[in-house]
């Protein structure tokens, strides 16, 4: 077979597994679509195998959140958001967490945080000192008590504690955390800190 005989064959050969390639995307890819109904809206029924003909055209509906139910998510998710970054710092970035969440607080926690809280931290565990960190996890998030400015939660958290000249510790730590409504807007209005190892 001559060099120029090989050529076409191979050329033809490429250019039938190309068109192979091209009807089974365009035509077997589409003709499965339309056979199983292609995407569908999500609250559109779902046929399944062996359906009872009395059932059929019966659609489920997803369960929707209340209002009180979404509240709730949004109120958790707030106070995990918070009670992470506010318990989560180290000396050696000047606690600049406080700074991150301080929108979140009240006056008079805000107050409180930055002129007494954040000063016994600097004082006890100072930025040229040895290394100190703290991290915490938000686990568990149970309301309290709920009026209608006011709510209080507990979440129990995992925090670890590191430092040059220690061990890390790890310890289950729980928080009650107080929200009240400022202006239509919720904020922290304080942390209380309880171990429970």
């Amino acid at each position: 077979m001559s060099n120029r005989r090989k050529i076409i064959i191979i050329l033809v050969g490429g250019l039938a597994v190309i068109g192979v390639i091209f009807w089974y995307f365009f035509f077997v890819q589409k003709t499965a679509k339309n056979n199983f109904g292609g995407v569908q809206d999500e609250n559109a029924p779902v046929p399944v195998a062996g359906i009872d003909e009395r059932l059929k055209g019966v659609t489920i509906n997803k369960p929707t959140a209340t209002a009180e139910e979404k509240f709730n998510t949004e109120i958790k998710a707030l106070a995990k958001t918070f009670l992470n970054r506010y318990g989560t710092f180290s000396n050696q970035n000047n606690y600049v967490n406080f700074a991150e969440v301080s929108s979140l607080m009240t006056d008079s926690f805000r107050n409180y945080v930055f002129n007494d809280y954040l000063k016994k931290l600097q004082m006890y565990n100072p930025a040229d000192g040895y290394y100190y960190e703290i991290k915490t996890e938000p686990l568990v998030i149970t309301v309290q008590n709920q009026t209608i400015d006011e709510i209080e939660l507990l979440i129990s958290s995992a925090v670890t504690e590191k430092s040059n000249d220690e061990i890390e510790k790890k310890l289950n730590r729980d928080a009650t955390i107080t929200l009240k409504k400022v202006n239509d807007n919720w904020l922290v209005d304080g942390v209380y800190w309880k171990i429970t190892k």
